[in-house]
């Protein structure tokens, strides 16, 4: 089934795309929405012969559509809004548009697409259509461990690391880092279990919460370092946090986080799920360098779990998501870690089209291409508003000092609200 791409999208391009000039009937097109060069116009009954007299010096060429009493106009590439809005001035002509661009829109064959309300929420079949990711792009999910083993994770994981023992396996005995892996990078089109946002980018596993999913500080700072620094991660998934305490952020958190975005990474935390409070500010999602996600549900309104607050950044789909589970099993978890990992996979798509930006242009990127909720602009639910897949890929489609010795030891939990029964 064909889908028109062109949509009335109001894209907020940044400086290095240029913002599309002004079209009333379709407001937000950019260049490869429709063919460049072309205008498609219908004149009254029995003026063509004479209007087109007229526009011989104007226009390049043009061709006649019998069977839908149209003209195929060739104009200067770049002027095609010039010469629409000029045509639709004229007595003689009845209408005229761009010659828009309709592209066949992906739909995967795995079985529980249809369950997966929320990648149609972020449009990420459309962006589907523009990229499902690179196997140069690395996302690292810094968590309980993944089943790499998992039919729908098979060959998506290129390296792991459990901090926790050492060890090269990071298999997953509480399910929670399984889950937000699924998310991101689950294979599409396999005709196996779920689709994943960014499922042609490749994983890291990095353990760093244990079997009841607590980690501390030393091994989630030094893990977060690491995914830049050793196993070249661009985009670090954080779906785990802790309260801010009285005297302040956590240094060494922070220092973690900083080295990993000097190494080029895009980090991503959840925001929080009302514990000890709805407004308490969660690390790391409130540090410098991370972007915060909060949650939305089914009808785009904020999750009665997630927190809200100043630090707020996006927000993406976080009630009853379908992803993948240990044991061959797939799962519905609730949680702003389920909302994180479709920052984390966006962040991947837009990578895998520009993989020279730096994380604030992606960070930019996202927060720009957002579809506005809650009050206009950025407010303290929803931050900049829902994260779309396709409008940011579309957006950059070519052509288009030490820590305190006494740090008090901090635990991180995973931010799950609530298990459902598998999918």
């Amino acid at each position: 089934m064909l889908k028109r791409i062109a949509g009335l999208l109001a894209v907020l391009l940044l400086v290095f795309a240029g913002p599309p000039p002004a079209e009333p009937a379709r407001p937000g097109l950019t260049p490869a929405d429709f063919v460049p060069g072309e205008v498609l116009v219908r004149f009254r009954p029995g003026k063509a012969p004479s209007a087109l007299a007229q526009l011989r010096p104007d226009v390049l060429g043009f061709e006649e559509l019998p069977a839908l009493k149209l003209h195929r106009l060739r104009v200067p590439p770049g002027r095609e809004r010039e010469f629409i809005e000029w045509l639709r001035h004229r007595p003689d002509v009845e209408h005229a548009q761009p010659n828009y661009v309709y592209r066949a829109l992906f739909t995967p064959n795995d079985p529980y697409f249809g369950q997966q309300w929320n990648l149609p929420a972020i449009q990420a079949p459309e962006a589907w259509d523009i990229t499902q990711g690179s196997a140069a792009v690395r996302v690292a999910v810094v968590d309980t461990g993944v089943d790499c083993r998992h039919p729908d994770l098979q060959d998506q994981c290129v390296d792991q690391f459990n901090y926790l023992t050492g060890s090269r396996d990071a298999g997953d005995d509480n399910g929670h880092g399984t889950h937000v892996a699924g998310i991101i990078a689950a294979r599409t089109n396999n005709g196996v279990g779920v689709a994943g946002i960014a499922s042609g980018v490749k994983l890291v596993a990095l353990k760093v919460l244990d079997q009841l999913g607590k980690g501390d500080t030393a091994t989630v700072a030094r893990a977060i370092a690491d995914a830049a620094g050793l196993y070249g991660a661009k985009v670090i998934n954080l779906s785990l946090g802790g309260p801010r305490d009285a005297s302040g952020p956590d240094p060494i958190l922070q220092e973690g986080i900083n080295e990993a975005y000097r190494r080029g990474a895009v980090i991503v935390a959840a925001a929080g799920n009302c514990y000890p409070s709805c407004t308490a500010i969660i690390d790391p999602a409130a540090l410098d360098h991370v972007i915060a996600v909060a949650a939305v549900d089914g009808s785009r309104q904020r999750a009665a779990f997630s927190n809200y607050g100043n630090y707020i950044d996006i927000a993406a789909p976080g009630v009853n998501i379908c992803s993948t589970y240990p044991g061959n099993r797939y799962a519905r978890r609730s949680g702003t870690s389920m909302a994180a990992p479709h920052v984390s996979a966006v962040a991947a798509l837009v990578l895998s089209v520009r993989p020279r930006f730096c994380p604030d242009t992606i960070a930019s990127i996202l927060f720009q291409t957002a579809d506005d909720l809650g009050s206009p602009g950025w407010d303290q639910y929803y931050g900049y508003g829902l994260v779309n897949a396709y409008r940011a890929v579309r957006a950059v489609a070519p052509s288009t000092g030490p820590p305190p010795p006494t740090l008090p030891y901090r635990l991180f939990l995973p931010l799950v609200a609530r298990s459902a029964p598998a999918c």
